[in-house]
């Protein structure tokens, strides 16, 4: 029973649920370190002009903390056992490509870096520990020789495992949303950060991003099931035209003169088809499917 159990466990780390779901903390650890670093410098008055560092130095500054600690190793983490999966759901040459690159992520990267994070941790806890823990951190420093000496290194290891999944529709999404972390962390978040500097883009930062999470609430609310109420998941699949007919449709035309500029409109008749459309609507989340009926206007020509 216990060995059934534990089979079970295993293949839900094994899953593709599982590097998804880290990929899911990491966001959520970088929000969270993004947010924190901006409340610090606002609390510590950067807008009053009483602070030493910039707000940029601060941000930078998170990255060796625990959150930060948290967006690197969801990033190894995730691209690890993604590698894992891909290589046995394939056979062939791509599996056995992808299975040799995610070890050597495994033993190279991950491992180390999680030990060093687990090791400096816990190094300040007191003397006995700093003791014991010295000579394992001098160990671990042996392996940031790819990891900072080389970097050349890591990008091939990282550039064969993305391009392996990118080919593939089903993994897609998932190094679209690796890489959306990896350069809105280290990039986009170091240029927010340049311009949070200042008070006027501050506000003005802060309007954009209010605005944009009304829109997108409300195409979530848009979207929402009539069956199971959820948000955001009840999809157009595809439509069946009822009933066509053949109509008198009027456009506008534009009037130029020889040299491209407008001097005025004209309407015009041409023929077109009316259509009575049935579209089909289905949620992700309980299945239930919905119609809706619209018409629709289409030109012959």
């Amino acid at each position: 029973m216990e060995k059934e159990e534990g089979h079970k466990v295993l293949q839900k780390l094994g899953s593709e649920k599982t590097p998804n779901i880290i990929l899911a903390v990491g966001y959520i650890a970088s929000a969270i370190r993004l947010l924190g670093t901006y409340i610090h410098f606002v609390i510590l008055g950067g807008y009053r002009g009483t602070l030493d560092e910039s707000l940029q130095d601060m941000y930078n500054e998170s990255l060796s903390g625990i959150l930060g600690d948290c967006f690197f190793l969801a990033l190894m983490y995730s691209m690890f056992l993604m590698c894992m999966c891909y290589g046995k759901s394939h056979k062939g040459i791509y599996s056995v490509v992808v299975k040799t690159v995610a070890i050597l992520q495994c033993v190279l990267i991950v491992i180390p870096s999680s030990f060093l994070v687990i090791v400096q941790t816990l190094y300040p806890l007191g003397p006995f520990m700093e003791t014991i823990l010295y000579p394992v951190i001098k160990i671990l420093r042996v392996f940031d020789i790819p990891l900072n000496n080389l970097p050349l290194f890591d990008l091939v290891l990282y550039g064969i495992s993305i391009l392996m999944l990118f080919m593939e529709a089903t993994y897609r999404k998932f190094v679209i949303y690796w890489l959306g972390l990896f350069f809105g962390v280290m990039v986009l978040g170091q240029l927010l950060f340049v311009f949070l500097q200042y008070k006027i883009l501050a506000v003005l930062i802060g309007i954009i991003v209010a605005v944009l999470i009304c829109v997108r609430i409300y195409q979530a609310w848009l979207k929402r099931c009539p069956s199971c109420g959820r948000w955001d998941c009840f999809n157009y699949v595809g439509e069946k035209v009822l009933r066509e007919e053949v109509i008198s449709m009027v456009v506008e035309n534009k009037v130029r003169d020889t040299l491209g500029n407008m001097r005025g409109t004209y309407e015009q008749h041409i023929p077109g088809k009316g259509q009575v459309v049935l579209e089909l609507y289905q949620c992700s989340k309980c299945g239930y499917k919905g119609t809706k009926t619209v018409t629709k206007s289409i030109t012959s020509v």
